[in-house]
């Protein structure tokens, strides 16, 4: 199967020019309204640029994203070609960032950060080389959870969601410190955070899992097979907050982990906290969320939701917390 991206447009000559000169792409050829750019390497997707006689009135279905190392410098130079750029539209999100731009036609397109691979997640205000002397000295990844983190990472960037190695090492460590034998997760992803988890848990311990992908779980049930801690994991599959509000009202666990669709978080507190035996803790990723909540400009709803969390959680009398700049943000908890 061959991919090819069309694109609509009016100018077909400007358009043309404007999308050859962006990519580095080849235009090999147009006929009645259509051209054919193509890449020299014939490494990426043949672009197909189609004239039409209407113009763009809302967004457009298909758009394309631009990796660069720098982006400021991409977009300037795209802007020095017609392109403009979309007002607040430099966002973060998932540990990189991008640029959210119109060609000249109004077309939307993205400069991007280039991907890298997510098993050593970046920490916030943390250089390369001091993040690397950082997992240089921290505990070797077996050779089952570098495989699941290795196939996690081949998704490209979506593999974003799932923890940074480092993480998944505190997080281990703090199972095994409180002594803990009764957790919850609320975002299981493709399953390495449960490993860290699971595997410093007691042999008669017990994990709940909270996610709504059967897909992406599927990842993490076979290493956890593999890994000897399937038994210990209790995998339910739907809304987390009906999960949850399933539970026993009770207090039940020693240690929770919410790492999920960023809106729901105040509720997910809620009804994690009452089911906290006292001193049991509830660790909460992306608290920092790139660092958008310090950014004015950042009105999206992830960060809005991420600021009254955080928020929320400091003015709870029923915990007292603290925000570890780690990776994206951790939220340690514990309850009084």
């Amino acid at each position: 199967m061959e991919l090819e991206l069309v694109l609509d447009c009016a100018d077909l000559d400007r358009m043309t020019a404007f999308w050859s000169t962006a990519l580095g792409y080849e235009h090999t050829g147009s006929a009645a309204q259509y051209a054919v750019l193509r890449d020299p390497e014939g490494r990426r997707p043949r672009l197909l640029l189609q004239r039409v006689d209407e113009s763009k009135v809302v967004k457009n279905r298909m758009h394309l994203d631009l990796a660069a190392a720098d982006i400021e410098a991409e977009a300037a130079r795209l802007e020095g070609l017609g392109a403009v750029r979309v007002p607040n539209g430099h966002l973060a999100e998932l540990g990189t960032e991008w640029i959210q731009m119109l060609d000249p036609e109004g077309n939307e397109l993205c400069v991007c950060k280039e991907f890298e691979d997510t098993s050593a997640r970046p920490t916030l205000g943390v250089s390369p080389t001091l993040r690397s002397y950082v997992l240089d000295h921290a505990p070797k990844a077996d050779p089952v959870e570098q495989a699941l983190i290795d196939e996690t990472a081949a998704m490209g960037l979506v593999s974003r969601l799932q923890i940074a190695r480092d993480q998944g090492d505190l997080m281990r460590i703090i199972t095994k410190l409180i002594g803990a034998r009764s957790a919850i997760e609320v975002g299981t992803f493709t399953g390495y955070s449960a490993l860290c988890v699971a595997r410093g848990l007691p042999d008669d311990g017990s994990l709940i899992c909270c996610d709504v992908s059967d897909e992406w779980t599927s990842i993490g049930r076979k290493y956890w097979e593999q890994a000897g801690v399937a038994s210990k994991i209790d995998l339910r599959i739907g809304p987390a907050i009906d999960t949850l509000r399933d539970l026993p009202a009770g207090e039940q666990f020693d240690l929770a982990f919410i790492d999920a669709d960023k809106p729901s978080y105040g509720a997910y507190f809620d009804e994690i906290v009452p089911r906290l035996r006292p001193n049991g803790l509830l660790l909460v990723d992306n608290v920092l969320w790139g660092g958008s909540v310090v950014d004015p400009h950042a009105s999206d709803e992830n960060s809005t939701a991420i600021r009254a969390f955080n928020d929320k959680v400091a003015a709870d009398p029923r915990v007292e917390s603290v925000i570890l700049p780690i990776s994206d943000g951790i939220t340690v908890a514990r309850k009084v």
